[in-house]
């Protein structure tokens, strides 16, 4: 959170909100920031970052990470691609040690949901799996992603999106505004 950096936001009013994007971004960064400092008794256990990329998602959950890191406990960044990866080797080697990280640690960040390959039977069932035992468990999980609502619950189908819908459970956090990569 220290290297967080306003500055790289528009300072102009976002369309039709009244605030801009720094303005917004900067609270963004301090509900991230309380999340990591509260951890784990978070007001709910999961957040979902929705938004075009280049908003900063990925460097909030790795300062996320890092701070409850700092704090004691265990945290495990990968990206979606990563953990079918490890799933689907779990699935095929019928060895189910080898997912066990992705359910064991504290907090599970799960970047760009949606640019994995979905492979029948595979993709969605143990994507579902790691999100419903985590939730049983009490285990928090932060997942972003470039899709849409819409998207997601086409590509994902209803009882996963259930479950990152679930306002209880996760909260979504959206980002919004231009992509800072492409600021000269």
């Amino acid at each position: 959170f220290d290297t967080f950096r306003e500055e790289v936001f528009s300072p102009e009013e976002l369309e039709g909100g009244g605030m801009s994007q720094r303005g917004y971004m900067r609270r963004v960064r301090d509900k991230c920031q309380k999340y990591a400092e509260s951890f784990p008794r978070t007001a709910v256990p999961d957040m979902l970052f929705m938004g075009a990329s280049g908003l900063g998602k990925t460097f909030l959950m790795q300062a996320i990470a890092r701070r409850v890191v700092e704090r004691g406990f265990s945290a495990l960044c990968l990206s979606a691609y990563k953990v079918v990866e490890i799933t689907r080797q779990a699935y095929f080697s019928n060895n189910p040690d080898t997912s066990a990280p992705l359910l064991q640690a504290d907090l599970l960040l799960i970047d760009d949901l949606g640019v994995e390959p979905l492979m029948e039977n595979i993709t969605i069932v143990q994507l579902y799996h790691v999100l419903n035992e985590r939730q049983n468990a009490g285990k928090h999980t932060i997942l972003s992603t470039n899709l849409t609502s819409v998207e997601l619950q086409a590509r994902y189908t209803e009882r996963i999106t259930s479950r990152l819908f679930h306002t209880g459970q996760c909260e979504l956090v959206p980002f919004i505004g231009g992509d800072i990569r492409r600021q000269a």
